[in-house]
């Protein structure tokens, strides 16, 4: 853009023509858009997976069912199932600070129905998930079922050439061509 000018009158220019202003200010709006971009954080790029957040979800939702917290808390555990149903939707989607929120909300919901529910006298029940740390064996397998015969299938007389007991024999079907038609 400069023409063959001197510094001087490429200066002079820009203040006549205000180039250099627009340009600028085209610039500074371009790294202020790019600046808040970066900073709301919603961006999945910049946000990391709450891995850990889920992972509590699943053993607080897990514990309140141990304890039926579905039959004594059942407002809160749905409240909870709903909140990680949530979770789980905007992690899928990649809205990972959504499902962060999702996911400690539906945490505490299920922690407040697992505690009514044993406040109500529930007793824990195992749902039969070994833990793979503990030192205790696990439970022995269940005795095999007794073997069962197979049902005894009536066995085929004949063939299909040999007629049947009982039955006239099949007429044999010609085995000479037909005529050829004119």
């Amino acid at each position: 853009m400069n023409h063959g000018l001197k510094p001087k009158e490429v200066r002079e220019q820009f203040k006549q023509t205000g180039e250099g202003r627009k340009s600028l200010s085209r610039l500074s709006f371009m790294l202020t858009s790019l600046g808040i971009a970066l900073s709301t954080g919603s961006c999945s790029i910049l946000t990391t997976r709450p891995v850990q957040e889920m992972s509590d979800t699943t053993a607080a939702l897990r514990a309140a069912r141990e304890v039926q917290a579905d039959v004594a808390a059942p407002e809160l555990y749905r409240e909870a199932s709903e909140a990680f149903f949530n979770a789980r939707r905007e992690y899928k989607f990649k809205n990972f600070n959504l499902a962060k929120e999702y996911a400690e909300k539906a945490r505490e919901l299920a922690e407040q129905a697992e505690f009514e529910s044993l406040r109500a006298g529930a007793n824990r029940t195992e749902l039969n998930i070994s833990d793979p740390l503990s030192n205790v064996p696990p439970p022995p397998p269940p005795p095999p079922a007794p073997e069962r015969t197979p049902y005894p299938y009536p066995a085929p007389t004949g063939t299909p050439v040999e007629p049947a007991p009982g039955t006239a024999a099949p007429t044999p079907a010609p085995s000479t061509p037909p005529p050829p038609t004119p």
